[in-house]
């Protein structure tokens, strides 16, 4: 703190010596102006009076030195005025430099800098502001940048929250349709309905800002791709004719979340329900190795209307950043009959 208090009153003594080095100079400037004006006004006078033969009284010789005098002094003075505010106004127009950064400041205009022109207490307040502006800058631009992101998950989570959504009400309505239930029955679509329900609950959990991953060791990776599978057909069997490649499939074991690998197949469920051809089978191939997990899906794509465009983009980058989470890779190929996705997930054994 002292060393601050001292710094500033060091700052200010550079403006006063600047303020009295500006004096010193138009001073000294002013009284050379002076001599060299009285001595040659004195000289010219009397050589041109010698010339013309007028011999002056002692009396008019002092009435014209001290016309002379009086007219080189006020010339002089002028000098001094002028060379003062010359040297003055360069900072003054510095200083207006810096209130129209304070202004632009004011009303949030940003994208200035001052120039920094020598080594002051002006100088430092141009500094400041630049570094004030650019604070604001960076501040405004990361606000921007968060609210974008909001808005992208907000989405992208609405978008995810329809399928399991979609869901409950099928196996709801089903089940007020049929009559005759048994226990297991029951049971399993209840745990079908709870299960879409957690899945809810997890996204909605996210949409109000509470992100929590729970990632666990899942020793028979394969029976869980199993019944993620069944999942996406149970969507779409009813509309579209659907193939499932198991011949390259083998039990695994890594660290999954289950809801994040229920969010891809809810995702590919819903594109191919939005943009998939009912003509064309559905094929979705599950391929295993030691150290990744490859899931492949093909559909024919509807001729007709494409008006949700925005929401198949939302999907694809729901797929691409719940991979991306597992460092793995998310390649698209589109044609106008053809759609193609491939999804490429890293197996981790530990955390």
């Amino acid at each position: 703190m002292w060393i601050k208090k001292k710094k500033k009153i060091e700052d200010q003594r550079k403006i006063g010596l600047e303020m009295l080095e500006f004096l010193f100079i138009s001073f000294i400037v002013a009284l050379f102006a002076f001599g060299f004006l009285y001595f040659t006004s004195c000289s010219i006078a009397m050589t041109y009076l010698d010339g013309k033969g007028v011999i002056l009284d002692e009396e008019k010789k002092m009435v014209l030195v001290l016309w002379i005098r009086s007219s080189c002094l006020l010339a002089s003075v002028v000098v001094f005025v002028l060379l003062f505010l010359f040297l003055f106004g360069q900072k003054v127009s510095y200083l207006i430099s810096i209130i129209h950064g304070v202004k632009a400041l004011e009303e949030r205009q940003m994208d200035f800098e001052i120039p920094l022109e020598g080594n002051d207490e002006f100088t430092q307040l141009a500094e400041s502001i630049n570094y004030l502006a650019l604070s604001q800058k960076l501040l405004k631009e990361k606000e921007e940048n968060l609210k974008k992101e909001r808005e992208e998950m907000i989405r992208s989570i609405s978008h995810d929250i329809r399928t399991p959504l979609t869901s409950i009400l099928s196996y709801s309505e089903y089940m007020q349709k049929k009559e005759d239930w048994s226990k297991e029955e029951i049971k399993s679509y209840m745990e079908l309905m709870q299960g879409k329900a957690e899945q809810i609950k997890s996204l909605t959990n996210q949409l109000i800002g509470k992100k929590e991953r729970k990632l666990e060791f899942i020793d028979n990776g394969k029976i869980l791709i199993e019944q993620l599978v069944m999942e996406w057909e149970e969507l779409l069997e009813d509309r579209f004719p659907c193939e499932v490649i198991w011949n390259e499939c083998n039990n695994f074991s890594g660290i999954f979340d289950i809801s994040e690998l229920r969010r891809i197949f809810d995702n590919l469920s819903s594109n191919v329900e939005k943009y998939g051809d009912p003509k064309q089978s559905v094929k979705l191939q599950v391929i295993t190795g030691e150290d990744k997990l490859v899931l492949i899906q093909e559909n024919g794509v509807r001729t007709e209307g494409e008006l949700e465009v925005e929401s198949n983009k939302i999907g694809l980058n729901n797929i691409q950043q719940i991979v991306g989470m597992y460092d793995g890779e998310v390649e698209v190929t589109k044609s106008e009959k053809e759609f193609r996705i491939q999804m490429i997930i890293p197996i981790k054994k530990v955390l």
